[in-house]
């Protein structure tokens, strides 16, 4: 499964993205509004997945497949 992820901030992003055990199917490095894809390995349909940036650390993003394009919204420090 390939999930596609748009960096919309003014610099780049790193991050990865693992399942609800905590494995870790991807890592990713986006470029300032750019957009990567990413490919789920050993995804299950049963799980669930994160994206987690790292840099800038921001809140951990619970993936929703079947579903068009969504933001992920700020979280309030």
């Amino acid at each position: 499964l390939s999930v596609i992820i748009e960096n919309k901030t003014v610099g780049p992003v790193w991050g990865h993205i693992e399942d609800e055990e905590g494995k870790i199917s991807e890592h990713l490095g986006i470029p300032s509004q750019a957009t990567r894809v990413a490919t789920l390995k050993n995804y299950k349909k049963d799980k669930v997945y994160y994206f987690i940036p790292q840099s800038p650390p921001f809140q951990r993003v619970i993936l929703e497949f079947n579903k068009t394009n969504y933001e992920i919204p700020s979280s309030k420090f």
